[in-house]
Order: C-alpha cells, then sequence, then structure tokens
C-alpha cells in the first residue's frame, strides 16, 4: 500500500505528524499547568494573533512565492536563480514594522496598556519569516529539509519550555519568551541551511524587481484571498474575547489545539498538491481535474465523516483525561470542529485546483462571503452559545468557502493557464 502514496506526500507527512506529537505534548502540558483560565485565555489571544499576523503576511507572500516559483523552476531546473526571496523578506520585514508602529501609536493615543498585542505581532514577524524560509525549499520540493526546520521550530519550543517548567512557572509572559527564543533560533538554522543549500547546487538567490512586478501582477488576489483567510482564523478568538467570557475563549483555545493536531495530514495535502498542480504540465487539463476532484471526494466522503463522528464522540471521555476538570466545554467544542475538519479533509483539492487554473479573484470573492458569514454567525450564536457558537460558525462558514470552490471548478470548461492567465 505504501508504495501507491507518493513519496513527497510520505516526507511531508512523515515530518508534520511528528511537529503535531510534540505539539500535543505541548498543548497538554500547557493546558493543565497555566495557572488558570485567565492566563490560558491570554496566551489563546497571542498565540491566534500571532498566527493570524503571519497568514496574513507570510503565508500570503509564500503562497505566491511557491505558486509562481514552482512554476518558473519547472521550466528551467537547470537554472536554479532566485529572483524573490530577499524581496519577499524585505517586504515581511517593511510589512511588520508598519504594523507595529501603527499599534504603538494607537496604544499611546488610546492611553491602553496592551503588551501582548506588541509580543503577538513580533512573534508574527518571526513566524512569517520562518514561513518564508520554509517555502524557499518547499518550492524546489526539499520536502525533508522543510519538515526538518518546522520540527526544530517545535522541538526548541519544548525544550526551552521544559527548561522553565522546571525552573519557574508556566506563566504567560514565560511562554511567551518561549516561543520567540524558539523563532529565532529556528530562523538562524534556516538561513544556514539555504545558504548550504545554495553552496551545494551551485544555486544563486538575487534581486529582480521585474520578477516582483510579474508575481504581484498576476497573483495579488491569491495574495488577498490568502490574507482575508487568516483573518477568518482570528474572527472567532476576537468575538469571544468581545461577546463572551475568558472562560469561553480558553475553552475554544484548547479544543482549537486539539482541532489543529487532527488536521494533522492537511498541510502535508495541501503542500504536496500545492507544487504538483502548479508544474507547467499540469495545469491545463480542465478535465483531468474534474476526474481528480470528483475521484476525492467520492473515495474520502464516508470514511472521513465517520472518523469525525468517532472522534468527536470519543472526545467527551479522552479530553477530560487529558485536560483534568478545568475546560469541560472545550469537548462539546471539540465535537463540532470534528465536522469542520471533516469536509476540510473532504473537499482539500478545492484551492489547489482552483489556483491551479488562475482564478485567483474567483477564490478571494469566495472567502470575503465566507468572512461576512462568519462575523454574522457569531454575532448571533456567540451570545447564546459561547464557544460552541463560535465553533458551528466557523464549520459552516469553511464549509461554505470548500463546498463553493468545489462547484466552481466543476462549472469551469476548456483549457484555462496557469500564471499567464489573470482574472
Amino acid at each position: 500500500m505504501l508504495k501507491r502514496i507518493p513519496k513527497d506526500f510520505l516526507q511531508v507527512y512523515a515530518f508534520n505528524i511528528s511537529a503535531k506529537v510534540i505539539q500535543f505534548l505541548i498543548s497538554v502540558v500547557l493546558i493543565r499547568n497555566m495557572p488558570n483560565a485567565e492566563e490560558y485565555a491570554l496566551y489563546t489571544q497571542f498565540y491566534t494573533l500571532a498566527t493570524a499576523l503571519s497568514g496574513i503576511v507570510g503565508d500570503s507572500l509564500s503562497l505566491a512565492y511557491v505558486r509562481y516559483n514552482t512554476e518558473q523552476y519547472s521550466k528551467n531546473p537547470q537554472n536554479d536563480v532566485d529572483r524573490l526571496f530577499l524581496i519577499i523578506q524585505i517586504i515581511n520585514t517593511v510589512l511588520f514594522g508598519m504594523i507595529l508602529t501603527g499599534t504603538f501609536i494607537w496604544l499611546l493615543v488610546t492611553a491602553q496598556e496592551s503588551s501582548y498585542l506588541i509580543q503577538a505581532i513580533t512573534a508574527g514577524f518571526l513566524f512569517s519569516a520562518l514561513a518564508l524560509e520554509i517555502s524557499y525549499f518547499r518550492s524546489r520540493e526539499k520536502y525533508m529539509v522543510s519538515g526538518l526546520i518546522e520540527n526544530v521550530r517545535y522541538i526548541a519550543v519544548a525544550v526551552i519550555l521544559g527548561g522553565i517548567f522546571l525552573l519557574d512557572s508556566l506563566q504567560y509572559s514565560n511562554i511567551v519568551l518561549a516561543y520567540i527564543l524558539a523563532l529565532i533560533i529556528t530562523i538562524v538554522i534556516g538561513i544556514l541551511l539555504i545558504r548550504r543549500s545554495c553552496k551545494t547546487r551551485n544555486a544563486k538567490i538575487t534581486l529582480n524587481f521585474d520578477a516582483v512586478k510579474l508575481l504581484f501582477s498576476v497573483s495579488i488576489w491569491l495574495i488577498l484571498y490568502n490574507a482575508v483567510m487568516q483573518a477568518l482564523n482570528q474572527v472567532d478568538v476576537s468575538m469571544l474575547s468581545a461577546f463572551g467570557e475568558s472562560y469561553d475563549v480558553a475553552c475554544y483555545g484548547v479544543a482549537f489545539k486539539y482541532y489543529s493536531i487532527l488536521m494533522g495530514f492537511m498541510p502535508a495535502i495541501k503542500t504536496v498538491l500545492r507544487v504538483r498542480m502548479s508544474k507547467a504540465d499540469k495545469i491545463e487539463s480542465i478535465q483531468n481535474q474534474h476526474l481528480f476532484a470528483k475521484s476525492w471526494l467520492i473515495k474520502s466522503s464516508l470514511p472521513v465523516l465517520l472518523f469525525a463522528a468517532a472522534g468527536g464522540v470519543a472526545g467527551y471521555w479522552i479530553l477530560p483525561v487529558i485536560n483534568g476538570n478545568n475546560y469541560n466545554e472545550a469537548s462539546s467544542v471539540f465535537l463540532v470542529l470534528c465536522f469542520c475538519a471533516a469536509f476540510a479533509y473532504i473537499f482539500a483539492p478545492a484551492t489547489s485546483l482552483i489556483m491551479s487554473i488562475g482564478k485567483y479573484k474567483m477564490q478571494f470573492v469566495t472567502a470575503v462571503i465566507a468572512m461576512l458569514i462568519n462575523i454574522i454567525g457569531n454575532y448571533i450564536l456567540i451570545p447564546k452559545w459561547g464557544a460552541v457558537g463560535a465553533a458551528l460558525t466557523t464549520t459552516i462558514s469553511h464549509l461554505f468557502f470548500n463546498g463553493t470552490l468545489t462547484l466552481l471548478i466543476f462549472r469551469q470548461k476548456g483549457n484555462d493557464i496557469g500564471l499567464q492567465k489573470k482574472n
């Protein structure tokens, strides 16, 4: 059976699942040992905002960079000259500098003290810079190296947290310090690996502003789409903080950690699909894409839904054992998020297929509608059902997004060319 599974998928998944195991252990330690629900809620706000900002800036740049670089590299693999990497790192630094400056000014004008915002922006910048390093290797299908870098980050976090746990307590401020130090260490390792890769393969990293113009001219909708989707992931926590209690935020954060682990296959699936569907010889046949999407839906739907139902129900017995009795409502939130994960797996090829035919504007508009559904749904359901209401709204909005993209794929006719075809 393993022979039928693509080697690149196995590589990505092997590293990803090991990272998820470490993430699971870190989550359990924090859930059981942080002083109270208020501290965990603050950590949830910090981590969610940091990863959301990283997604809006870093993942958006990475998505366009991998999409463009893979197609260019597949056309001429003998000429490995990267014209974009340095520029997107500069863009990342400038954008986060603007965000940080704006936040400082806002805090001074409003006379507010919200140190977690500054901490989250700093961590978001580091997450983003690291994501761009990982993308450098993924665009060249060096999944072993990109997976190694990702695992180093989790290992560094675990080691530093372990030292803090032995010497002090797992308070919010100590946890933030651990994440920032771990990110800095991993970024330095990533830089050294990129330099080594360039020397080994006689590759070059240069500055080319014409390539940047082409990248943004054909990928601006893709970048905007990813920014909206990353902001969508922040909406639940932001609205829970505004309309719910700290306990709701904490329960949602606990359940979402386990939901993230449940999504262990997804990064591997999307990484491989994104690269494969970006190759010059894979982007011209709509008929082949229809067959692939149909086959995926038929084969995945029933087993995935059954697994989600079993996992959600089992969570009512397993999570209290893992968490202790502090976050009982997290079990109900996790049950709902299990089905959110199921729909994500069932419709997993949708985003990669839409991107492969260059329909970025269509993807962006669908994401904006999903965001509006999420905001309106949270406004209605959070006051009634708290964290469970936020999970329901997230599931509905993501189902709408992925289901709509799948329908749009089947409506495409003829041959659409990837990066050379604009919306």
